[in-house]
């Protein structure tokens, strides 16, 4: 690889992960190997050893790649005032699957939220003013300390759940929110992927620890059957947009049937084909990321 290839890659790596601090070559070709190894691990898991799996390959990857825990999550947060929007007026309580470092626990809680983090290995937890629990991201019912809750959130989890766990995951956040209350989610959409490790080496699929990206048409689907009674979808007009004339974050149920009818119809053109047409319709009609709110 050339010195203009390698300042490339080092360059998309650095944007990848928000990184502060520069890394080498090696150390993104490392990070390639070892990820794709442990994909293959968590890939391979059965429902019996899929825990002890999670765990082992995440723990291995944090201690493996230690700048990765100095990603600055703030930097990655979307905007804490969406959340709300989506989630609905403070007080309230809410489980958070997935928390990471604590940033999106800690936006939430500072805006009056009583919030319940979790992670499925406590070593990437960085903040002891919040409370934490563990849980397996899947069968939320059997970690949740305080069910029922207001709502349920994660940012940017369920991708890196094993895809025949999605469903069961579903069922978990459904059993431990109050009747009425919301299931708000943010994840890669699988049009603009791959959005992991992939993306770094300009692979079209994702082959790393997003073990499956998800179209809103999928992750619908999977919330109705898990018992939820209404989805909506946030209208996606660009956050610089909405700052600038003050318009804010709506989720809207005729948008979500919108979003799926498209979706049907991207989906009847060949697999190759999919991504190519749907960023042609990216504004207004997707953004980078999925967000969806499913109620109770």
């Amino acid at each position: 690889m050339g010195a203009a290839e390698t300042s490339d890659l080092i360059e998309r790596y650095q944007h990848n992960y928000k990184l502060e601090e520069r890394v080498g070559e090696e150390q993104i070709w490392q990070h390639l190997e070892l990820e794709r190894a442990l994909t293959r691990d968590l890939l391979q898991s059965t429902p019996e050893s899929r825990r002890a799996t999670f765990v082992e390959a995440y723990s291995r990857l944090y201690r493996e790649l230690p700048w990765l825990n100095v990603v600055d999550d703030e930097r990655m947060l979307p905007d804490p005032g969406d959340w709300q929007r989506l989630i609905g007026p403070a007080p309230a309580t809410v489980y958070e699957v997935g928390s990471g470092s604590g940033a999106l626990a800690r936006a939430l809680a500072a805006r009056g939220y009583t919030v319940e983090a979790t992670e499925i290995t406590v070593e990437r937890k960085t903040d002891d003013s919040l409370t934490w629990s563990e849980t397996d991201g899947v069968h939320l019912a059997d970690y949740a300390t305080a069910a029922p809750y207001d709502a349920v959130v994660s940012n940017q989890v369920v991708e890196h759940l094993h895809p025949d766990d999605i469903r069961e995951h579903f069922l978990g956040a459904h059993a431990i929110v109050r009747p009425g209350g919301r299931y708000v989610l943010e994840t890669p959409l699988w049009y603009e992927g791959p959005a992991d490790l992939s993306r770094v080496f300009g692979y079209d699929e994702a082959v790393g620890m997003h073990l499956h990206e998800y179209t809103h048409r999928e992750l619908i689907a999977e919330a109705l059957a898990a018992g939820f009674n209404r989805i909506l979808v946030p209208v996606s007009v660009p956050q610089g947009l909405r700052r600038r004339f003050g318009v804010p974050l709506h989720a809207s149920g005729a948008y979500a049937r919108y979003v799926q009818a498209v979706e049907a119809l991207l989906d009847a053109l060949p697999r190759g084909g999919r991504k190519r047409a749907a960023r042609l319709l990216k504004v207004p009609l997707f953004t980078r990321t999925l967000r969806l709110v499913a109620v109770r």
